[in-house]
């Protein structure tokens, strides 16, 4: 051991409690200038007797092993000072860091609550392709279905074939275009899709989309610069016929256009010869939504306009794939063929991946217990198969004030406690309320306007209400 280490220690354990007395020797031998030989040894006897007198400490097992260690690593080692695991090392930056006092913007910006937040206090507004849709203003684009053949003069055709059944053009997944669909997704489940979109800029005033609808399922819409231009919701019935949809912005000026459909996409899109035309190109996060008729969107009330559809947009969201089946749920389902959200998680959600969930299930389940299982058994499996993704459930719809607190409260537990989890009980936030619906009003709460005329679903303005409420419960988790 260090004997200066050993010094200082056997001071503090043997505490000196009188002067040294040393013995005078004289200058010379024999001069008679020293001590004589009884004032020496008097001074001898002292010095022992301070000596033994001295109270003896005996040493711990601790201290032992620290007078034993071979070096000062060793002693830091034992005393937990590990140089760069107990405590930080020696380094540069840390002290040009400490002689820095951030400014109080810099607090501000540092303890923000979220990256809304952040982007508040730098006053910077998302980019282009990431910004949420804004359905609130009323389209501003004129349409029109036409079953006039003839495109516009000297046309320049944006996309190829789109789907097989439509063989048009010269074929092509991708011209011109950045198309979400089930292929470009590798979507290949039963009751799972990517909804159809497709992404052009361009600087047309005028597009020409052609395809053969289907009547009513045949509904979409168009979205220029983030903000819904155009909702075509009344196509012509599915006939055979290749129709022509006209769509006039009025003005030529460079837009980032998304097209979205539901269940008839178009076959092609032409815009003038004059025009420019590029393929956007961003990626983002994936979502999957899960749910029931509410959410999967059937009608061209619905349509692409569902919650369904819209709360992913309103939150930034593009790639989307949409795993609800009306008449399910985590337990309930109706007769036929259509399979609850348990017994088809491995063959329509687990395989693809995603960032997001959003859970919409519960109108069509009953209460606990089996409910509770069988949530908590899709809630195990999606935890396994997608451990860092964020997961939002909301516990059903609350139409007419019809929805039971058993399911809410079997829902909720079966999510309770789970990393990266985030519950909503419809009923405690007032999302629905009152007993009316439209066309039989009771003037008690918004229902007279959210449920439809059958009692149960949201008719267009309860889609857009809900996607709006929803999407401002959840937006506080997006960047």
């Amino acid at each position: 051991m260090n004997l200066r280490i050993f010094s200082i220690l056997l001071a503090l354990v043997l505490p000196i409690t009188a002067a040294q007395q040393t013995i005078n020797l004289g200058s010379t031998v024999n001069d008679g200038t020293g001590d004589t030989l009884r004032s020496g040894g008097a001074k001898i006897n002292a010095n022992f007797t301070e000596l033994f007198g001295r109270v003896y400490v005996a040493p711990s097992a601790n201290m032992q092993s620290f007078l034993g260690a071979a070096d000062y690593s060793a002693m830091r080692g034992l005393l937990g000072l590990t140089i760069g695991s107990n405590v930080q090392a020696y380094d540069a930056d840390l002290t040009t860091w400490a002689g820095i006092t951030p400014s109080a913007n810099v607090q501000s910006f540092l303890g923000a609550a979220d990256f809304s937040a952040m982007r508040g206090l730098l006053d910077v507004p998302r980019k282009t392709h990431l910004r949420p849709v804004d359905y609130s203003q009323a389209p501003s684009a004129t349409y029109e279905w036409t079953t006039d053949a003839s495109p516009l003069s000297n046309p320049t055709q944006i996309t190829g074939d789109f789907l097989e059944q439509y063989p048009v053009g010269t074929g092509g997944k991708l011209v011109d275009a950045l198309i979400i669909d089930n292929a470009a997704e590798g979507v290949a489940a039963s009751y799972t899709r990517a909804p159809f979109s497709l992404y052009i800029c361009t600087d047309a005033p005028v597009l020409e989309i052609y395809g053969r609808p289907d009547g009513a399922n045949s509904h979409f819409h168009v979205i220029a610069d983030d903000v819904m231009v155009a909702n075509i919701a009344d196509a012509p019935a599915f006939d055979g016929t290749q129709y022509r949809c006209v769509i006039d912005f009025g003005s030529r000026k460079l837009r980032q256009i998304e097209l979205v459909g539901f269940r008839s996409p178009p076959s092609n899109i032409y815009v003038d010869g004059q025009s420019a035309i590029a393929a956007p190109d961003f990626s983002g996060p994936t979502m999957t939504i899960t749910g029931d008729s509410f959410s999967e969107g059937l009608t061209s009330t619905q349509g692409s306009l569902n919650i369904g559809a819209m709360i992913p947009r309103m939150l930034g969201v593009r790639k989307v794939l949409n795993s609800s089946l009306g008449g399910t749920g985590y337990s309930g389902t109706s007769a036929g063929t259509r399979k609850r959200l348990r017994y088809r998680l491995a063959t329509d959600v687990t395989p693809y991946p995603a960032d997001y969930f959003i859970h919409m299930n519960g109108v069509n389940d009953s209460g606990a217990p089996t409910l509770q299982v069988d949530a908590a058994a899709v809630f195990d499996a999606l935890q396994s198969s997608h451990p860092y993704a964020k997961q939002f459930v909301w516990a059903g719809f609350n139409p007419q004030n019809s929805l039971s607190s058993d399911v809410v409260t079997a829902i909720l537990a079966a999510a309770a406690g789970r990393t990266s989890f985030v519950s909503y009980n419809p009923i405690t936030l007032g999302e629905i309320r009152g007993t009316g619906r439209v066309g039989n009003e009771q003037n008690n709460g918004n229902s007279d306007k959210v449920t439809s005329e059958d009692g149960t679903h949201p008719g267009p303005y309860g889609h857009l209400y809900l996607s709006r409420f929803r999407a401002g419960q959840m937006k506080p988790f997006f960047p």
